[in-house]
């Protein structure tokens, strides 16, 4: 019994011991992996390393330098088995690059909560998923509801149960017309997040919690009775202690919590359909979840939002009639807004508009002008002018809400976005390909002459006479470009749908509104809408100059640079070796296996060599050292080896 309690005694001492051996064999190594990696590691190594040192020692355990020769055996074997662990994880499930860093310890309990409650959550979406008939595309063998419904409405549905976070994923689908096919983006749209107000005690809580004191100190009034109720946030009216009617912009208790957990649930369902599934590998599912994610957690910290009125309101400066209302940024924090009402009609509401004797006309010009001059000439815009966010002021400004969705341009962005338009204006399509790809990503493989074919049937199917092109019809020039695997920024995609739900917004104000001649008072009247047949050479010429007249600005100093450069003998070409990822992926393969091939070479010559040498500290009677740790060299190297033949045979190089 004594031995028992003695050996179990021996076993707790060495747990401790055993976590610090495999501990810093793994910063060592400079590699993140789970804890379950590293203590088995550990206990691989501790094991072996208790096994060879006395074997070294010729089982005498007080042979001198034992223990020594023991620590340094425990660290290094603890580190191959690590290695040899992470042959035999799954490919992909390393982590790799500037992730792999050394162990980080989480708190045992928050780290479980976080751990289940996004576990919690997915099965409750899968079973939702289920109910609405897309078991078999989450692995379940048999469909466990009679479909009626057509997919979209389906997928529609299973948002909307599944509520918040999820239905909020839908909408932003719904804008990305770049890659989901129409009747998805039309049954998407129909989205609302008609969400239930928090109770009142617990807003007041967050309210006070937020101003830092007590309410009545800030507010003399204060309308608890919400005006909007969304899934992030709720919205009431107020009235400072300065005197200023105000709305209040309040973040609903313990949402981050939720937010998080759904976020999880979808980079985990993301990551399942890109890993599964055909489609979401194309799409780059989980690429396109990690931005939702992102751009919902800027979505809770209100300072954003904040900053974006303050540079809007910079980039209006009052022109056009065009008020940004003021934030009261001494008040606001990260999830709570205090901002100026603006009270007026929507322009959705006609009577009201008539009661303000508004000009609908003239409204739509100021409106319009000053959103394009926002995206073109300042390079800021708001991304979500639909009628709830444009009201009428009663001295016949217009009042813009919401800058929760803002874009931004860069220069050469702007450029490129005004000379799509004004190319597409004046169907030239060599303008407006050259403005697509001033900004696109373009595949090395490119056919120029087929995307002009395509831009060219684009503009004369989308030109509707005496309206023009509609703004409705960008988000159609998307999907065209993406069969040619031609990739614009995602703020293009952001301004087109921008341009589109303003087009429908303008043609509330003033039915019949076209932009096309919008954008022609924009590029400047001397360009036509059309190209006039009946021009003389005179015109055509002069059109043309003023066309190319950037290139030829541009033209002179290149040659002049060629020429001196030629001169001193300096003139050197570059050609981009692996351009593509193709060619990345099959050299970066083919080097590996070669590495590997080499490796696997060598240690089966030296295990070659070890298993017929003779001599040194022996296991057992007939096993020494060498020969253990040649067999042990002449197997490993007999893995590597069969492993590649394995993947070339497999990648079909047989």
């Amino acid at each position: 019994m004594s031995e028992v309690l003695r050996t179990i005694g021996l076993g707790l001492i060495s747990l401790p011991l055993i976590a610090l051996v495999a501990f810093l064999a793994s910063r060592m190594l400079g590699v993140r992996r789970s804890w379950a990696n590293v203590l088995l590691a550990g206990l691989i190594g501790w094991s072996v390393a208790s096994v060879a040192a006395l074997a070294i020692a010729d089982w005498d355990a007080d042979t001198p330098g034992l223990f020594r020769n023991f620590c340094v055996l425990a660290l290094l074997i603890t580190m191959a088995s690590a290695v040899a662990l992470d042959l035999l994880a799954k490919p992909g499930t390393l982590t790799k690059g500037e992730d792999a860093g050394f162990v980080r310890i989480p708190h045992p309990i928050r780290h479980f909560r976080k751990t289940l409650e996004p576990i919690r959550r997915l099965h409750q979406v899968v079973k939702i998923a289920r109910a609405n008939g897309f078991g078999p595309h989450l692995g379940f063998r048999h469909r466990d509801v009679v479909v009626t419904d057509p997919t979209p409405v389906r997928i529609r549905k299973t948002l909307e149960e599944c509520g918040g976070t999820f239905v909020k994923l839908g909408q932003i689908a719904s804008t990305r017309a770049d890659l989901i096919p129409p009747e998805y983006i039309e049954e998407l749209s129909k989205l609302r997040a008609d969400v239930a107000p928090s109770p009142m005690a617990d807003m007041k809580d967050v309210v006070s919690k937020e101003l830092g004191g007590h309410i009545d100190d800030i507010f003399l009034e204060f309308d608890w009775d919400p005006i909007a109720a969304a899934s992030i946030a709720q919205v009431y009216r107020a009235r400072l202690q300065t005197g200023e009617n105000v709305v209040v912009k309040v973040q609903r208790p313990h949402i981050r919590q939720t937010v998080e957990r759904d976020c999880s649930v979808i980079i985990r369902l993301a990551k399942f359909a890109q890993s599964r599934t055909s489609w979401g590998s194309d799409l780059g599912v989980e690429d396109l979840a990690s931005e939702f994610v992102v751009s919902l957690r800027e979505e809770l910290d209100f300072r954003i939002e904040t900053r974006n009125a303050r540079q809007i309101a910079l980039a209006t400066h009052g022109e056009h009639g065009v008020r940004v209302p003021k934030i009261y940024a001494e008040h606001s924090t990260t999830r709570l807004m205090i901002i100026e009402r603006f009270d007026g009609p929507s322009v959705a509401d006609v009577a009201g508009l008539e009661a303000l004797g508004v000009d609908r006309a003239d409204f739509a010009d100021r409106l319009l002008n000053s959103v394009l001059d926002q995206a073109l000439r300042q390079g800021l815009f708001h991304a979500d002018p639909h009628p709830g966010n444009v009201v009428a002021l009663e001295n016949g400004d217009i009042g813009l809400l919401d800058f929760g969705a803002c874009g931004r341009l860069d220069p050469i962005e702007q450029q490129a976005m005004l000379q799509i338009l004004v190319a597409t204006v004046r169907h030239d399509i060599p303008m407006l390909a050259e403005g697509i790809e001033e900004v696109a990503k373009l595949p090395v493989t490119l056919d120029e002459r087929a995307l002009h074919h395509a831009l060219a049937r684009f503009v004369a199917a989308n030109d509707t006479p005496g309206t023009g092109i509609s703004a409705q019809a960008f988000a159609e020039l998307v999907p065209l470009l993406r069969t040619f695997k031609v990739k614009l920024p995602g703020e293009f995609t952001l301004l087109f749908r921008a341009l589109g739900t303003l087009e429908g917004t303008l043609r509330i104000i003033s039915p019949g509104y076209s932009l096309t001649d919008a954008a022609r008072r924009v590029a400047g009247d001397e360009i036509p809408t059309t190209p006039s047949p009946s021009g003389d050479i005179e015109e055509l010429v002069t059109r043309e100059l003023i066309a190319q007249a950037p290139t030829l600005q541009r033209l002179p100093g290149r040659i002049d640079r060629i020429a001196a450069l030629a001169e001193r003998g300096e003139l050197r070409t570059r050609i981009a070796l692996f351009s593509t990822e193709e060619d990345a992926r099959v050299v970066t393969t083919l080097v590996n296996r070669a590495v590997l091939t080499f490796v696997a070479g060598i240690a089966v010559i030296a295990g070659t060599f070890l298993a017929l040498s003779t001599g040194g500290p022996t296991v057992t009677d007939q096993t020494t050292i060498a020969h253990l740790t040649g067999w042990l060299s002449l197997l490993g190297g007999s893995i590597l080896a069969l492993r590649v033949v394995a993947a070339a045979i497999r990648d079909g190089y047989n």
